[in-house]
């Protein structure tokens, strides 16, 4: 949505037992979200009405008001008229109504359950006439199967260039794809493309949220001076905010939240969006089928983090050819790959030892904490890190981590928003390195 943009935007996102319909909508129109009407409906007769009821966290950089509905289909309607192809989730905000999309996981939880009603109603073998509405529900929604996961093929030879036009979407409408081949995260469940909206509220806000983050700095900068630790502070930009002049149309600049920050940023800010915007090739800053920096962009920013904390690091020649997936390629059938140019090693180091300190029982991101240790080092220095997965593991150059291990002695990686202290007074290290994304500045840490 742009500054003066005020259409109804949302989308069903998930079905439970087919009579069951969850998701998220919102009117800008609307002082209060909750005059919000979601119908379900069906050959124009209404199947279920409801209204948003519940403020959902992964949207508060749209809106602190309710945006998450949940309507039922009643006992009283027979199972033939279940939501179909012929049926939609329609909002109205009393002056325009709009049809919400279906995300693509509730898109495939509908074809499973039509096709289990349509099945499990058979007391004879199936006539034609079934078969073939059987048949007809895979085009209810516009994803494809998505096959089975497979490596990229090491071998080159396998790969074949496929042309998309620009400004296509994914199947599940949250990727889009720009010039030259880079995709864009559009959608997902941080609404990317909302993010760089510039009404007056969004911009209110941006400076309210900005302030948080920035005293959030100054008072991890004290308590890291009190440990006797150096303090950095990074927060990697999207990849649109960055590779903008890709997209159509074009975006320019970063999000009111981020130039927020970096407006009254706190002498622990080092920016990452200023270096790589002005970096030489900003087309290899970024992954070209991914959210994540590449190869050259990572470099880029371990060498500023190297250089605050005075360590010279060699510039490693990326030589590597690789073919690898992408977090965006992914969304599309066939996947889209891509070729990354990577290091071998970086010149005088070698590949550290990894222990894994502890991997959540649930698969969960947050609570992964791991140690490297490297006696061949560029630099004594001991150093912990809360971040997410643009340090990650360290399995690839793309990854901070991968770089940090190879420069640092003792690389501790905790992927946490939040700082342990506890956790800090005890390892006592020389620095302490705090990373965010951009998408995820909506959400101030407590510590």
């Amino acid at each position: 949505m742009g500054a003066n943009d005020k259409s109804v935007v949302g989308s069903l996102d998930l079905i439970l037992n087919g009579r069951t319909y969850l998701g998220w909508a919102y009117s800008p129109s609307l002082t209060d979200n909750r005059r919000l009407i979601v119908r379900l409906v069906s050959d124009n007769a209404v199947l279920a009405v409801g209204h948003p009821a519940t403020v959902r966290e992964d949207l508060r950089h749209l809106t602190e008001q309710p945006t998450g509905f949940e309507i039922n289909i009643g006992d009283g309607v027979h199972a033939d008229v279940e939501f179909d192809s012929r049926a939609a989730v329609v909002v109205d905000d009393g002056t325009t109504t709009t049809v919400l999309p279906i995300f693509h996981t509730a898109a495939d939880q509908l074809k499973i359950h039509q096709a289990y009603s349509i099945l499990s109603s058979l007391s004879k073998p199936m006539p034609p006439a079934l078969g073939r509405e059987i048949a007809a529900l895979d085009p209810l929604s516009d994803v494809p199967p998505i096959r089975p996961w497979s490596p990229p093929p090491a071998d080159l030879s396998c790969l074949a260039p496929i042309f998309f036009e620009i400004g296509a979407m994914s199947p599940d409408g949250g990727t889009l794809v720009g010039r030259d081949g880079a995709l864009f995260l559009a959608g997902g469940s941080n609404a990317v493309a909302t993010l760089y909206n510039r009404s007056e509220n969004d911009l209110a806000r941006a400076n309210l949220i900005g302030r948080r983050w920035n005293d959030l700095f100054a008072a991890r900068r004290r308590r890291m001076a009190d440990l006797g630790a150096q303090y950095l502070q990074l927060i990697v930009p999207e990849k649109q905010s960055i590779q903008g002049h890709l997209m159509e149309p074009p975006l320019a600049g970063a999000t009111p939240l981020l130039e927020a920050i970096e407006r009254n940023a706190d002498p622990a800010y080092l920016s990452t969006f200023g270096l790589l915007l002005n970096a030489e090739q900003t087309k290899r800053t970024y992954r070209r089928n991914d959210t994540h920096l590449g190869p050259f962009g990572a470099q880029h920013v371990a060498q500023a983090i190297a250089t605050a904390v005075n360590v010279t690091i060699p510039i490693p020649t990326l030589t590597k050819l690789a073919v690898r997936e992408g977090d965006l390629g992914g969304k599309f059938n066939p996947e889209i790959w891509e070729t990354v140019d990577e290091p071998l090693e970086i010149p005088g180091t070698i590949m550290p030892a990894r222990t894994t300190i502890h991997l959540p029982d649930d698969g969960r991101h947050i609570g992964r904490h791991y140690l490297f240790r490297n006696a061949a080092a560029l630099s004594p220095l001991k150093v912990v890190c809360f971040g997410n997965s643009q340090f990650e593991a360290g399995d690839l150059p793309q990854a901070l981590t991968w770089w940090a291990a190879r420069i640092f002695s003792e690389f501790h990686f905790i992927w946490d928003p939040a700082f342990d202290d506890a956790y800090i007074d005890r390892i006592r290290p020389d620095v302490v390195i705090g990373q965010t994304i951009e998408r995820f500045l909506d959400r101030v840490p407590s510590r």
